[in-house]
């Protein structure tokens, strides 16, 4: 019974590391365009409520670098579980997401 608690805390848990990196990935993918503008800028471009819209280029948003590096810790969280033994493993994963989300 013990084990169904951990396991569901570790759900919980993953579902909030899912929820941290889509976030981030959406407001990056949102403010990349205007990352280097001024406020003046903006509004001059975008209007007097800024961006309200993703930008897409070929119907892609676009993402900065910081999606691109806040992707390294869920690659090592995918492959941790397959490398070594799985208690250890595991373990590194829990620490890297729990990590991530008190940072997010």
């Amino acid at each position: 019974m013990a084990n169904m608690a951990t396991d569901k805390d570790f759900l919980r848990d993953i579902d909030q590391y899912r929820g941290c990196l889509l976030g981030f990935a959406a407001g990056d993918a949102l403010g990349y365009p205007v990352e280097t503008m001024t406020e003046a800028q903006i509004s001059r471009v975008y209007g007097a409520h800024g961006i309200t819209r993703y930008h897409l280029k070929g119907g892609v948003a676009q993402i900065s670098a910081s999606t691109q590096m806040m992707l390294l810790p869920r690659q090592g969280c995918w492959w941790a579980p397959r490398a070594g033994s799985s208690e250890e493993s595991w373990g590194r994963m829990r620490a890297i997401s729990a990590a991530v989300i008190r940072i997010g």
